[in-house]
């Protein structure tokens, strides 16, 4: 996510997603062993040398090369074997790939993931306690646009019609959530503030105004029509090819639920690079909304405008609240996660107001 500095550190694993970068696994990893894995895909692929990805906070991602260039992505996932999620994982996963696949057929630009040579979508192993899951997929080139006009334009016609298609994925096959939002479990898992430095003022405002969200996302969610959603359309997740995209990446967070906490999400990303930048962002969500609109053939109501940047605003106050007591025994983070979460406050402020126009 975006809001710890030392979510991953070289040796050392901070257990805060559901999957977590594991140094340690990194640390053993050799070319041999990569091969080895490799060998295990439908895929005739010599590994002669890989480079790791900065990008990610959820996996290892592997750019594996072969006649000295990139050919695969090879996506390592570690996850302790005693966490939360561990019994579901593995259905997870399996619909994550039976998602994408059937998002390609209709025409998607996702790159090609790899069957095993046990018709799977990953391998799975167990070490020092945690499960690993490795999958492979294609390499493909292409620039990342930062929400410029054509990312926005194209941005919005690919959710659009992802919302469109997947409303004929068999989601009665396979896994299903049944939280109303992606980020909801950490609320759960908030500690008690216990340190006389924490900011309870701007905790407390936060907090009043996600008791207000809260249940009314959650009785829409209840109400609504859902499907499986990508929930992490975001401009580090498109790689174009001038002004049309070539791929779509990162089905990791993608999930059942509701077309506007994914529209949400969008708008979450757009205003968090943007007010990050100290650059104005209120003027694009309107037109995000209107080629989403327009592109569905779905003439937005206000009462959906709503729900989306209240989806949009709930993920601001649900992580600022969460990082904020998690890491109020560190006075360094602490100070880093209160600048956050107070430039991030001022983004919901201005969601609010644009709430009410829109």
């Amino acid at each position: 996510m975006l809001f710890t500095k030392s979510l991953y550190r070289s040796g050392e694993e901070v257990k805060r997603l559901y999957f977590t970068k594991n140094a340690a696994f990194l640390e053993q990893l050799t070319v041999e062993k990569l091969q080895h894995y490799v060998d295990e895909f439908h895929v005739d692929a010599k590994v002669e040398e890989y480079t790791i990805s900065a990008e990610g906070q959820e996996n290892i991602t592997l750019f594996l090369h072969e006649n000295g260039r990139a050919q695969f992505v090879f996506k390592i996932y570690s996850m302790p074997e005693g966490h939360f999620k561990a019994s579901d994982i593995e259905s997870i996963m399996i619909r994550e790939g039976a998602f994408c696949e059937y998002l390609r057929q209709r025409g998607v630009p996702i790159p090609t993931s790899y069957q095993t040579k046990k018709d799977q979508c990953y391998i799975k192993e167990q070490w020092q306690g945690y499960l690993l899951f490795f999958t492979l997929s294609e390499f493909i080139p292409g620039r990342i646009e930062v929400y410029s006009p054509a990312y926005i334009r194209e941005a919005g016609r690919l959710q659009a019609y992802m919302h469109e298609v997947s409303e004929g994925f068999p989601i009665d096959q396979f896994y299903q959530e049944n939280e109303y939002s992606m980020l909801a479990y950490r609320m759960k898992q908030a500690a008690s503030i216990e340190t006389a430095l924490f900011p309870h003022e701007l905790y407390n405002e936060m907090m009043e105004l996600y008791n207000e969200i809260q249940p009314v996302l959650f009785e829409f969610y209840q109400t609504q029509k859902k499907i499986m959603i990508h929930c992490d359309i975001k401009h580090d997740n498109i790689l174009m090819n001038k002004t049309k995209i070539r791929a779509l990446l990162d089905f990791g967070d993608s999930r059942y639920s509701t077309v506007h906490e994914d529209v949400g999400a969008s708008l979450f990303y757009l205003c968090e690079y943007m007010s990050e930048r100290k650059r104005e962002f209120t003027m694009l969500i309107p037109l995000y909304l209107q080629v989403y609109s327009r592109a569905r053939n779905w003439n937005l109501s206000s009462e959906d405008k709503r729900m989306i940047l209240y989806y949009a605003m709930e993920r601001f106050l649900i992580l600022n609240l969460y990082y904020l007591t998690l890491e109020q025994h560190d006075d360094e983070e602490l100070r880093f996660q209160e600048k956050i979460a107070r430039r991030q406050w001022n983004v919901v402020k201005k969601l609010r107001i644009l709430q009410k126009t829109i």
